[in-house]
């Protein structure tokens, strides 16, 4: 018998397809179905398809939908980062079979939700489901005034074929996957009107790039919708479905992989304060996303950004799951070796309050774990890591910094104001699509990219600027040195297994984070400028995300030049991870390898004397205090205590470059004397 149904005359977007639901196997009386309709769009509405133009031109990726500052909740926001450069100069070319006459695009999958029902202050209720009715040949059901299923009847039973009708002024279509294939799909179609039709910061990546000619292509569609006995609430969709997508797919990211993982226990810790900040969004005032670098890389991060989730996430690894060894301060580490340690006591330790239990059932992928971790988590932990990362006086510094560049802006031109809201405060991604564009890139496109290039550099050296100006006159050239330390790896991870070592001291354990804090402040931004470039530079001058024990040692020793009460290093005896002794014997190391290199190799006989050395060691302790007299520090040690250990280093140093000869022997050879040894174990090491 032949299937019946009305054809398509009014303006509602009404396509054709197929209707199914999926819903997980759990007896939870809150679970979700999930209600889908596979259909089609296309760059034409047709008699078979419905309006498939109309449903192209909805499929609109998050940032078109809603604006960033509307926006609080982080898979919200995770949603808006998009990729334009790789649709303009990989999926358009493709569509036009620049690469091979053959091709085909996945799949998109889009979510239908009442409009605004993302947006933070918006009160919009998810519809439910209306009663089931029939007429002419159709199964009908309503949701609301937002859209309505239509199932064609055979035999006077509903079947899965049928209408989908959407009404776009009620109802928001949310791209959840495929993005990227979306705009691309539009823009071939000259649908993309945000690009191809207006003149925003996007066009730039599409300047000479010409849509297909007579393009005919059906992109599939699949379009989503849910129905539970509880409220359908806007995390739901935007938190749940988008991971669940997302995480089967290939990561587009390691950001965005840390920040949509729901299993891998560090990265809940670090979901955890990320989701605190998106309640800030991109403020400049304040610790926000615009400083946790949310939508960078690295390698290719602003200006801005103190902190990544990649380096978070590492810190975290260390600070809350990590083996209570590293806590030890003369501790060495190999590489990677938290990647094995699952010490839930140290997160215990951060918070009583997280049930080991659930945490691991969450890992194990149990969605409502997740959430009761998740909720304890931006309770008790997240808070107080944020408040450590966001009060340290350099990140303070900071933020002053760029709420000054924010009303710098506000007098700039249209270009600059746009690329400040839309590049570094839109969360969209658009930064590192600038900076992945090739010289080549714009010689093509013109220069408009160009343009908005520069704007990007004027922007990021103003706020340079601006920043280094809020500094004495005597630490301005070492600004740009202590930061790049101050926010690497090896800095934010040190940063919080300092607050380890001090909360270990006192009777509250991490109750007294904020005495932490406040011991952190008893060191000025200046003073911290000092100690992270000309005092490190000669503890240990690389970034190695493992130098990272180096770094907490000297937060612990300025620590305890400020207050009395503490003592990590021993001030009667010498500590080998006392960095002040580090201090000393590397600048002596340094003296005897110029030294050394000085000499032509038929006079690499000539020992340095005990009197070379002295002298050396004498500069050395010299150098240490007149660069700690600059933070305003004296050595933990009496000087002739680090006199010894410096000559010590000196002798030790010596033998290495000058080994033991017979007299009127020696062509500058290493060989050791019988029962002599190399090992140098017992001299600190810097990786």
């Amino acid at each position: 018998m032949p299937l019946k149904g009305s054809s398509i005359t009014d303006p509602k977007i009404k396509v054709f397809g197929m209707f199914g639901k999926f819903t997980v196997a759990t007896p939870d009386p809150n679970r979700v179905v999930v209600n889908y309709f596979s259909t089609v769009a296309s760059g034409s509405d047709s008699e078979s398809a419905g309006n498939s133009l109309s449903l192209l031109r909805e499929l609109k990726p998050m940032r078109e939908r809603v604006h960033v500052s509307d926006l609080r909740d982080l898979s919200s926001l995770l949603q808006r980062e998009l990729d334009d450069r790789r649709v303009a100069t990989e999926l358009v070319p493709y569509l036009k079979g620049d690469s091979s006459p053959v091709g085909f695009f996945p799949g998109i999958l889009v979510a239908l939700v009442p409009n605004g029902f993302l947006r933070s202050e918006a009160h919009a209720e998810y519809p439910r489901p209306g009663e089931v009715s029939s007429a002419d040949g159709e199964t009908v059901r309503k949701f609301g005034d937002f859209w309505s299923t239509h199932r064609f009847e055979l035999d006077g039973a509903p079947v899965s074929l049928g209408r989908l009708e959407i009404d776009p002024k009620t109802t928001d279509l949310i791209v959840l996957d495929g993005q990227h294939r979306a705009n691309a799909f539009r823009f071939a179609t000259r649908t993309f009107d945000v690009v191809q039709q207006g003149d925003s910061i996007y066009n730039a990546f599409y300047e000479g790039v010409e849509p297909p000619e007579d393009f005919d292509a059906q992109l599939p569609v699949t379009v989503v919708w849910f129905e539970s006995e509880e409220p359908i609430e806007p995390r739901l969709i935007s938190r749940k479905l988008f991971v669940d997508v997302n995480t089967q797919a290939k990561p587009v990211s390691e950001s965005r992989n840390i920040l949509l993982d729901d299993r891998k226990r560090a990265s809940i810790v670090t979901g955890s304060v990320y989701r605190l900040l998106a309640d800030r969004a991109f403020d400049a005032d304040r610790l926000s996303l615009l400083h946790a670098g949310f939508d960078c890389e690295e390698g290719e991060a602003h200006e801005f950004a103190l902190l990544l989730p990649s380096i978070a996430n590492y810190a975290m690894a260390y600070a809350a799951f990590g083996r209570d060894e590293a806590d030890d301060l003369s501790h060495t580490i190999s590489a990677d070796w938290f990647r094995y340690a699952s010490n839930y006591a140290r997160i215990r330790r951060i918070s009583g309050d997280i049930d080991e239990g659930k945490f691991r059932a969450a890992e194990g992928g149990d969605r409502s774990a997740f959430e009761a971790v998740a909720k304890s988590l931006e309770q008790s932990v997240a808070p107080r890591l944020l408040s450590i990362l966001e009060k340290h006086p350099l990140s303070l510094r900071h933020i002053e910094a760029s709420r000054l560049l924010d009303e710098w802006v506000g007098n700039q031109a249209a270009m600059i104001v746009e690329v400040w809201d839309k590049v570094f405060r839109g969360g969209e991604g658009l930064y590192g699509g600038f900076r992945r564009r090739t010289t080549e890139d714009d010689e093509k496109v013109g220069a408009r990219a160009t343009n908005y290039r520069k704007a990007i550099t004027e922007i990021e050296s103003e706020f340079v600027k601006i920043r280094t100006e809020l500094f004495s006159q005597d630490v301005e050239d070492r600004v740009t040195t202590a930061y790049r330390s101050y926010k690497s790896r090896a800095g934010v991870t040190a940063l919080l297994m300092a607050a380890h070592a001090f909360c270990s001291t006192e009777d509250e354990g991490w109750g007294a984070a904020e005495r932490y804090v406040a011991a952190l402040q008893e060191i000025t931004a200046d003073q911290w400028i000092v100690l992270l470039s000309d005092y490190k530079a000669m503890i240990a001058p690389e970034l190695m995300p493992k130098l990272w024990p180096v770094n907490r040692n000297i937060i612990l020793r300025a620590i305890q030049g400020r207050c009395a009460d503490k003592e990590f290093f021993g001030t009667a005896t010498i500590s080998a991870r006392n960095p002040d002794v580090l201090f000393v014997q590397n600048k002596v190391k340094q003296s005897v390898a110029a030294y050394a290199s000085s000499l032509s190799p038929d006079r690499m006989a000539e020992r340095p004397d005990e009197e070379t050395l002295a002298g050396w060691s004498d500069k050395a302790v010299t150098a240490l205090k007149d660069v700690l007299a600059a933070a305003s520090f004296e050595p933990l040690n009496s000087e002739d205590a680090l006199r010894t250990v410096a000559y010590q280093a000196a002798t030790s140093a010596v033998e290495r470059h000058f080994p033991h000869m017979e007299d009127g022997e020696g062509d500058g050879g290493y060989e050791l004397e019988e029962g002599e040894s190399d090992d140098r174990s017992d001299q600190p090491e810097l990786s």
